[in-house]
C-alpha cells in the first residue's frame, strides 16, 4: 500500500530553522533532531478540507458522504510521524468513512499551514523542541493539543552505552565517572586519537553543537573526542556493529527509533548516563553560547529536556468532524506500538502504509480508541 503525497506550494522567504528528534530528528526526531526548515507554504485550496460536516456519530458513519471534509494531515519528513499519520489515516477512513490526504514540508511551514487551516491534523507537535512555533500557533487561536500521540517520553542523549557495558562497569553511572581514566578509556576508537570517542550527531543536525557543548560543559574536553559519523546510515551501522560484537560504545541517538527498539529487544539494552538536569536557565546560557559561535567555551552544561509529542488540530475540525476529534483525542501509541511498526519499515523496507496494516491486524492496542463496530469496519477495511 502505497500513498501520494501533495506537496505545499512555497511563497517567498526562508524560515529560521527549528531545533528538534529527534526526533525526533535528515531521519527519523524522532529521527530528525532538526528538522530542515523550508520556505512558508502558500496557501492551498482549502474549500474541500474546511467545509462544514453533517455531525455523526462516532460508531455509526458506514460510507464517505458529500458533506465530509477531507482531512489534510501535516507530512511531516520522519519515520515515527509517517507511520502515526499513515494509523490515523487508515483508522478515519475506513472505520469513520473520511477521506484523508497529506501535503509534505518542513517543521514550520506545516505548523503555519494547520494555523490557516489548510492542514487539520499534526500528529507529531515535539514540545519543548517546538515551542517557539507552538507558541505562536497557539496564540492565533486556530490551533488545539487534543493530548499525547505517544504514551512516553521522546528523548535524545549524547551519553548513551550498552547495558552490557553498565553491567560490567558498576561505577560508571554519570557523565561526571567518565573524568575517570578506569572509564574513559573503555570507549578508545581507532580514530579518537587515544581519548574517548563519542559517535556524535550527524553533520548539520543542531544536535552536533549541542552535544560538544555538552562534552566541554561537562569538563570532558581532555578525555572525550567527538567522532563525525558522516551520515545517519552510518550512525546506525557503527551502533549496531559495536552492539553485534559486545564492543564498548559511547554514543548519541534517540528515541522513538527503529535502532533503539531493536537494542532494546534483541541486544539486551542500553544505559543512559545520568547528567545535570535540564532547566531554562541552563538551555538560555547554552543558546547563546550558540549564538555566539564558540560551542567550547563553555562552563556548564546540561541533559537535552524529553519531549512531549502532541496530537494537534485546526479549530475548525471541532464542528466539521466532531467523531474525528474524538477520536484523536482517545489516540496514544505506545513506545512498544510504534517500536513495532519502525522495525517492520526499517527490516523490510515495508511503506509505512503497509506496516500500519500489519500492526492494526495483529494488536489490539488501538481498539481501546474507537467503538467497537469502528474497529470492526477498520478490519474489514483492510
Amino acid at each position: 500500500m502505497k500513498r501520494t503525497i501533495v506537496k505545499i506550494g512555497i511563497l517567498t522567504g526562508l524560515i529560521a530553522a527549528l531545533t528538534m528528534a529527534l526526533a525526533a530528528c535528515g531521519a527519523d526526531p524522532t529521527a530528525t533532531p532538526r528538522p530542515t526548515a523550508t520556505s512558508a507554504p502558500a496557501p492551498a485550496a482549502t474549500p474541500t478540507a474546511m467545509a462544514p460536516a453533517t455531525t455523526a456519530p462516532a460508531a455509526t458513519p458506514t460510507a464517505m458522504m458529500e458533506d465530509r471534509p477531507t482531512l489534510i494531515f501535516a507530512g511531516l519528513n520522519w519515520t515515527s510521524a509517517a507511520v502515526q499519520n499513515e494509523l490515523a489515516r487508515a483508522i478515519l477512513e475506513n472505520g469513520y468513512g473520511y477521506e484523508t490526504d497529506a501535503v509534505e514540508g518542513g517543521t514550520i511551514p506545516l505548523m503555519q499551514a494547520l494555523t490557516r487551516g489548510e492542514v487539520n491534523v499534526n500528529m507529531e507537535v515535539w514540545l519543548p523542541n517546538q515551542s517557539a512555533a507552538w507558541d505562536t500557533a497557539v496564540a492565533a487561536g486556530t490551533v488545539e493539543s487534543l493530548g499525547d500521540s505517544l504514551s512516553g517520553k521522546a528523548w535524545q542523549s549524547a551519553f548513551i552505552i550498552p547495558k552490557y557495558t553498565a553491567d560490567a562497569n558498576p561505577g560508571l553511572q554519570s557523565v561526571e565517572d567518565l573524568k575517570e581514566e578506569q572509564y574513559w578509556s573503555l570507549f578508545k576508537r581507532p580514530t579518537s586519537g587515544g581519548l574517548a570517542g563519542l559517535v556524535t550527531c550527524i553533520p548539520g543536525w543542531e544536535c552536533e553543537v549541542r552535544n560538544e557543548q555538552q562534552v566541554y560543559g561537562y569538563g570532558l574536553g581532555d578525555v572525550v573526542q567527538l567522532i563525525n559519523p558522516g551520515s545517519f546510515e552510518a550512525l546506525n551501522a557503527e551502533i549496531q556493529s559495536a552492539f553485534e560484537n559486545e564492543e564498548n560504545l559511547l554514543f548519541y541517538y534517540w528515541a522513538p527509533t527503529a535502532l533503539m527498539t531493536k537494542l532494546e529487544t534483541q541486544y539486551g539494552g542500553i544505559f543512559r548516563l545520568e547528567e545535570p538536569a535540564s532547566t531554562q536557565e541552563c538551555e538560555d546560557a547554552l543558546q547563546a553560547n550558540r549564538d555566539a559561535g564558540n560551542t567550547q567555551d563553555v562552563t556548564s552544561a546540561c541533559e537535552y529536556a524529553d519531549a512531549d509529542v502532541l496530537v494537534a488540530v485546526n479549530t475548525d475540525l471541532m464542528g466539521s468532524a466532531p467523531d474525528a476529534v474524538a477520536f484523536l483525542e482517545q489516540y496514544s501509541l505506545s513506545d512498544e506500538g510504534i517500536g513495532e511498526m519502525l522495525v517492520r519499515v526499517s527490516d523490510s523496507g515495508e511503506e509505512p502504509a503497509d506496516a500500519v496494516a500489519w500492526w492494526l491486524q495483529n494488536s489490539d492496542e488501538w481498539k481501546a480508541w474507537v467503538p467497537a463496530d469502528v474497529a470492526d469496519k477498520v478490519l474489514a477495511g483492510l
